[in-house]
């Protein structure tokens, strides 16, 4: 089996460090326009071009990392090589598997990708959907060729919109709230990088207990003792809203998936 990346950006760099994991360099191929990007995965020791055809040739899996914009020439490009035989894998937000298909001209085995920034160290939280052309078997090789970059959940191309705002914006959020933190801390008297620390590994920690079971609401009324710091700290935040806003910026970012979705 020959996988081939069209698209060297982070996110493509990252799907080949993982792929590396479990598959021979060899079988691993690269493409894209930019050669300071094509330098960076020839380091890693894998055949790269700055052709996108050269890889819809040779690869079997041919994964499009490309951005939103230079997806449909991307698509064009290759078109003409694609076969019933290979699988086409689509990490492009917003892009729809009926679009692809309609761009190849042909019945493409189609897989879609929604990843988000934490796959580059690997702990992505990563949705995959598939086309009618693809099999179980197609989306089972994908879901197992992403497998060391996170957790990956199977589901319709419908949910695709509400995943983007939720896991594929979540980390910007995140980031929101751990920043937030920090200032507190450094108002507080805390040295800024021991409050970054604290932050950080309290947003990691507390989600690691998520993972293992433990309900998030159930986590939250175990720090929150009667009358103490964690409850004041607690009517703060539900007297300014905040659950309110986390939930309407999630569906704020799964509206304009839509949007720009529809317009694609």
């Amino acid at each position: 089996m020959v996988v081939g990346v069209i698209g060297i950006g982070k996110i493509g760099l990252a799907l080949i460090n993982s792929f590396l994991r479990s598959l021979k360099k060899e079988e691993i191929i690269a493409s894209d326009k930019s050669k300071e990007r094509c330098r960076l995965a020839e380091e890693l020791g894998i055949s790269v071009y700055e052709n996108n055809s050269h890889i819809a040739k040779k690869a079997d899996i041919v994964w499009i990392a490309v951005k939103p914009q230079e997806a449909i020439d991307v698509l064009e490009e290759i078109s003409p090589f694609i076969t019933e035989k290979k699988i086409i894998v689509s990490v492009i937000a917003g892009l729809k598997i009926s679009k692809i298909i309609s761009v190849l001209k042909k019945n493409a085995k189609v897989i879609r990708v929604m990843p988000n920034l934490p796959l580059l160290v690997n702990e992505g939280a990563i949705a995959v959907c598939k086309g009618t052309e693809a099999s179980e078997e197609d989306i089972n090789q994908v879901v197992s060729l992403l497998s060391t970059m996170g957790k990956v959940i199977i589901v319709e191309e419908n949910k695709m919109d509400a995943i983007t705002g939720l896991s594929g914006s979540g980390p910007a959020y995140v980031s929101l709230f751990i920043e937030a933190m920090v200032e507190a801390g450094v108002r507080l008297g805390l040295k800024r990088e021991d409050a970054l620390i604290l932050s950080a590994q309290t947003v990691m920690g507390t989600a690691k207990m998520v993972l293992l079971g433990k309900h998030p609401a159930i986590l939250r009324e175990e720090v929150t003792s009667p009358a103490g710091t964690t409850a004041e700290g607690m009517f703060v935040l539900e007297r300014w809203g905040v659950r309110a806003a986390i939930m309407e910026a999630i569906y704020a970012a799964y509206e304009k998936s839509k949007r720009l979705g529809d317009e694609g």
